[in-house]
């Protein structure tokens, strides 16, 4: 109670990086309530603080985390929709407007819909992959990203120590977003090169062996 009372009177900043682009963070806490649904957490941002927090618990059970997240996503995307047509008839088009998530299979059912199913995750009904349609028309592109940079993860769970306090400089605008979002383009660079490097070890490996089977040593 002593650290509520002594941010009451701290100042929530909002600012803009760019008008014209937009990033949204969208997680999901799986199975937290006494009735076992989830919780859904988002934020978005032009750039400095938050233009807009949501936290509200789902209203249908899912059995899995993937599923959580799928749902969760069908029920925040309508917001960064919503702002980006506001921001279009006041003569600001946007020329990003980015989700960002953290479980790469809900990102796969979300761009492809039925075509990433599989027999356990059909049972969703089709209203929830109205996202697809949604990407399919450019209206906003999903990304991955890692959870240590999930802003949502502060209206979604409870976190502690440096996450926490990172987490709430970015809501109340005390640091930039800009500065999460080169982090998470380094982190996907390392992704990528990472994978790279398995592979080609992988490759380096394997072919020692090939060659020693076809001269039938």
């Amino acid at each position: 109670m002593t650290w509520l009372r002594q941010m009451k009177g701290d100042v929530r900043l909002i600012g803009a990086k760019s008008v014209d682009e937009l990033y949204v963070w969208v997680d999901a806490a799986f199975g937290v309530h006494n009735d076992m649904k989830s919780q859904t957490g988002g934020v978005m941002s032009f750039g400095h603080g938050m233009v807009h927090c949501r936290s509200n618990k789902q209203r249908l059970n899912t059995k899995s985390s993937t599923e959580a997240e799928v749902v969760g996503t069908s029920g925040y995307v309508p917001f960064p929709i919503w702002l980006a047509m506001f921001m279009y008839e006041h003569g600001y088009p946007l020329s990003k407007n980015i989700l960002f998530q953290d479980n790469e299979s809900a990102i796969k059912m979300e761009n492809n819909g039925r075509d990433s199913c599989t027999g356990r995750s059909r049972h969703i009904g089709m209203r929830y992959f109205f996202v697809q349609d949604r990407v399919d028309k450019g209206e906003i592109v999903i990304e991955y990203r890692p959870t240590k940079l999930m802003i949502a993860d502060y209206i979604t769970k409870p976190l502690q120590g440096k996450q926490f306090e990172l987490f709430r400089y970015l809501i109340m605008g005390w640091k930039s977003v800009g500065d999460i979002l080169t982090e998470i383009r380094n982190s996907a660079k390392e992704r990528v090169e990472s994978k790279n490097r398995n592979v080609a070890e992988k490759a380096n490996t394997e072919k020692p062996k090939a060659e020693k089977a076809n001269t039938g040593h």
